[in-house]
């Protein structure tokens, strides 16, 4: 799957103050769990970028490669700290990764609803499996709805949904146990620069 280029031309120089100041975290060590966080710009958004690492296990292969599909559930939340309320929700994203193996084909499907439904054809699992757990150049909010100054919270997590799973699985207590996870939250600060006298 081919991740398109971020194009950093006029506002090139706001993310490389902007960088100097970016910290990520990811709340606690257990498996599964956010990794690779980092945010960039286009020339109009802010763009996410992050994996979840540990979300598919030896026993949840083996269910893939039988064919019974899965999907992943990603919300990504952004917040700005304001001087009177703190931290305050000021945008959302949610969407799915879905991986289905059509055995008779021999291929791994996968469809992504992040930059609208999109699908994905790959020949062996682990490129599969890194395209479903992996986020790309997801759009959180145009710069322009950012403000200068001030700081900003990206906070993203996944979770199996067990929507889609197949019916005939959804009460089998040892696939509910297989199958089931959910990271804890990921996150990544940044600061707005300020706007300066020239730019005012």
């Amino acid at each position: 799957m081919n991740v398109r280029k971020v194009q950093t031309k006029s506002l090139a120089f706001f993310f490389l103050m902007l960088l100097g100041l970016l910290g990520a975290e990811v709340q606690g060590a257990e498996n599964p769990r956010i990794q690779e966080i980092f945010v960039v710009n286009s020339q109009t958004e802010l763009l996410l970028y992050f994996s979840v690492d540990g979300a598919i296990s030896p026993d949840m292969k083996k269910g893939i490669l039988t064919g019974i599909p899965v999907t992943f559930a990603f919300f990504v939340e952004l917040h700005e700290q304001q001087a009177e309320k703190g931290l305050v929700q000021v945008a959302n994203r949610n969407f799915t990764h879905t991986l289905h193996f059509e055995t008779l084909k021999d291929v791994f499907n996968l469809e992504l609803t992040e930059h609208g439904k999109e699908s994905f054809t790959f020949n062996d699992f682990d490129s599969a499996a890194k395209a479903l757990t992996a986020v790309h150049d997801l759009s959180v909010a145009n710069l322009t709805f950012l403000k200068p100054g001030l700081q900003y919270t990206v906070k993203m997590k996944a979770q199996l949904a067990k929507q889609g799973l197949p019916e005939k699985f959804k009460n089998v207590m040892t696939f509910l146990k297989i199958w089931d996870f959910e990271t804890k939250w990921g996150e990544i600060k940044f600061a707005m620069p300020p706007v300066t006298s020239g730019e005012k």
